[in-house]
């Protein structure tokens, strides 16, 4: 009698070689460039892309071929664009600051993510001098988009010249974070005008001397934004797909600009995140007085003593108080228990 299911384990573990060896393979090149098609790429676009490639999954070649692979699509009338941020300080944090090396565009890298650093060596991009905010940029219109990006020019540039010649904005693996395009339309609508959280880095001027740079319209705070973008998948505006296996979506860079500094300004708390402590929200509120505003107010946005201990204590942090920065935490302390003691009550 033949035992027909001898073999079993040997078919097992060869179905299992050969699953092995097509994950070894990873994403092609060819797959990423069916990819980019599908999600509305075409040759000729302008294009800034963010995104975190391990959500992409492993790709064969690494980024140097999903660059490839943009650059594939695009082509060379096209232009790929990616933001090349470098890390800063604030401003009672100078200390730290000058022991740090100052930026140098040619060589500091960057911290936002594999596909920029590796744009960034590439010798054909060109690199803008913003100390913060750099964007490198390959192609066409690189010139055009990073030209003049320095230290005395708006943190998010760039963003508002690929508005201008039709760009599209493409996030791979970020969720509805559109980075960049958020703290432009906050610029846009006002709100960084109203609360600045200073940051500073030294860098290397055009003559090689070292300077101090500080920026009022780096950072802000954008935990709430992502709820912008159902309104605008409501409104036909974003395009949703996959780049490997990563949700993505695309966005013509001029009209979520236009509609998210819309939206900000006409009602400034979507802006507004959960966080007690986060300093850019609460002062927002407090210096717009936007608390009769908000359509489901925390504890802390309805309590008036809570309210103007966070003013008072957020006044000495924005001036660098360490002791204020500790004092934050009681408040935290006091809210918890408060807010305890009510939905007991």
């Amino acid at each position: 009698m033949v035992d027909r299911d001898s073999d079993a384990p040997d078919k097992v573990r060869e179905m299992q070689s050969v699953s092995k060896a097509v994950n070894m393979v990873g994403i092609t090149k060819e797959r990423l460039v069916s990819d980019l098609r599908k999600m509305g790429l075409n040759r000729g676009d302008h294009v800034s892309i963010a995104s975190a490639l391990s959500k992409v999954g492993y790709i064969a070649g690494g980024p140097e071929a999903f660059i490839d692979a943009v650059i594939e699509v695009i082509g060379p009338e096209g232009t790929l664009m990616v933001n090349t941020y470098t890390a800063f300080f604030q401003v009672f944090q100078l200390e730290a600051v000058n022991n740090c090396p100052p930026f140098d565009p040619k060589l500091t890298p960057c911290v936002t993510g594999v596909v920029s650093e590796t744009l960034r060596k590439n010798p054909q991009a060109m690199r803008s001098r913003h100390p913060t905010s750099s964007v490198a940029a390959i192609g066409k219109k690189a010139s055009f988009l990073t030209k003049g990006h320095g230290p005395y020019a708006k943190a998010r540039l760039p963003y508002s010249r690929l508005a201008e010649i039709e760009g599209k904005s493409l996030f791979i693996g970020l969720g509805n974070n559109l980075v960049a395009l958020r703290h432009e339309a906050q610029f846009r609508a006002g709100l960084i005008d109203i609360v600045h959280l200073e940051s500073c880095i030294n860098y290397l001027d055009e003559d090689g001397k070292t300077q101090l740079f500080k920026g009022a319209d780096v950072t802000a705070c954008t935990r709430a934004l992502p709820r912008l973008v159902p309104v605008m998948m409501q409104r036909g505006m974003v395009k949703e797909g996959t780049i490997g296996n990563a949700r993505s979506i695309l966005v013509s860079t001029k009209e979520a600009l236009d509609l998210m500094t819309d939206l900000l300004r006409k009602d400034p708390t979507q802006n507004l995140c959960d966080d007690i402590v986060c300093i850019w929200c609460r002062e927002l509120e407090r210096k717009m007085s936007l608390y009769k505003n908000i359509k489901n107010p925390l504890l802390f946005q309805k309590n008036i003593i809570l309210i103007q201990l966070l003013g008072l204590i957020n006044r000495h942090r924005l001036r660098g108080s360490r002791q204020a920065a500790r004092s934050i935490f009681v408040v935290m302390t006091a809210y918890k228990w408060m807010n305890k003691y009510v939905s007991v009550k």
